[in-house]
């Protein structure tokens, strides 16, 4: 006869975000996993003062997501003060205000992911915050959308006969044609890579939201120059699994993992180059300028859903109705009117 699990309470709470964070630590960037820590320490901070006796659940959840939208963080003297991390998970807030809608929305998104893990270890049969909800997406996006001009042009700025070159190509290529997003591209290994033929190269990424590795095809063209990449690391032709699949070449990181503060710093110095250093235009304009293009070709939503590795299609759908707002609105029924 089975016995039910044990209630996740506050008290037990602390040492199981640590060992997420532990665990997480070895598959994502050491960027993310500090995020995920300070939203979580707002999370605990917040259960302890407020429902220290309600176990983790739907209804903490569902809680805790109007406390997010609705609590007025006040000064504790008439003298403004810096609000303490713990306080604000890292957000940016004017005294007296409450946090941005994506603020709101990142601190669920990181207790969502504790709670996945929470399932996955075994501690839960299911994620009590699967089903609560964060404020309303955004209905435009805020990154700007690039035009295949100006991403061919982008991807002509790498001397692709450099190690370096070639690396920061296969970043922006990679980010453009598979939807890959820089934590996943940081988190990457070696062993991650996998030839498939004529179809080119699959390759496993640790998407974002998901406890699973998820696959993105590397098409035949693009595959040979991943492929070469490593040699150029790899004269020999062994490739050891767990080895980063990007790394710094400078003499001091020489063979360190790449991070996702590299990877910008890189692809914004590319930007400039190109031309293309406009406000809002960031690695992510990348991802998503790419997903826009595969839609404006033909492909389905579900496609590009699929590409992107979305966890709903109401996040594929916000990109979509973009590309139609702009390509079918009502504006061009009146060129005529000069």
């Amino acid at each position: 006869m089975s016995t039910a699990q044990p209630s996740i309470t506050c008290e037990r709470a602390p040492s199981l975000i640590a060992l997420f964070l532990g665990e997480r630590a070895g598959a994502i960037a050491a960027s993310t996993v500090a995020t995920y820590a300070r939203k979580l320490t707002v999370f605990h901070h917040w259960w302890q003062g407020h429902e220290s006796s309600t176990p983790l659940s739907e209804t903490l959840g569902k809680r805790y997501a109007h406390w997010l939208a609705t609590d007025i963080l006040r000064p504790a003297s008439a003298e403004p003060t810096r609000l303490s991390t713990r306080e604000t998970g890292g957000s940016r807030l004017a005294v007296g205000g409450t946090r941005s809608k994506p603020s709101q929305g990142l601190h669920l998104s990181a207790v969502r992911q504790w709670c996945l893990w929470l399932v996955s270890a075994g501690h839960l049969s299911e994620n009590p915050f699967a089903a609560v909800a964060g404020p309303p997406r955004a209905r435009w996006l805020r990154h700007r959308l690039l035009t295949r001009t100006d991403l061919q042009g982008l991807l002509k700025e790498f001397d692709q006969d450099t190690t370096i070159g070639l690396r920061n190509y296969l970043l922006a290529a990679l980010m453009i044609r598979t939807g890959a997003r820089e934590s996943e591209l940081a988190a990457a290994n070696i062993g991650d890579l996998t030839e498939y033929g004529e179809e080119g190269s699959l390759l496993f990424l640790h998407s974002k939201g998901k406890a699973k590795q998820e696959p993105v095809i590397v098409r035949p063209d693009l595959s040979p120059k991943l492929w070469g990449y490593l040699h150029h690391r790899y004269p020999d032709g062994r490739f050891p699994p767990s080895d980063p699949l990007f790394t710094n070449h400078d003499v001091n990181h020489r063979g360190e993992r790449m991070t996702t503060r590299g990877m910008r710093k890189q692809l914004k110095e590319a930007f400039t180059q190109a031309g293309l250093a406009r406000p809002h235009v960031t690695a992510l304009s990348l991802r998503l300028s790419g997903g826009a293009l595969a839609y404006r070709k033909g492909a389905s939503p579900s496609e590009v859903k699929q590409t992107m590795r979305h966890e709903s299609i109401r996040t594929t759908q916000v990109l979509i109705d973009q590309v139609n707002r702009i390509r079918f609105g009502a504006e061009r029924y009146l060129d005529d009117i000069q």
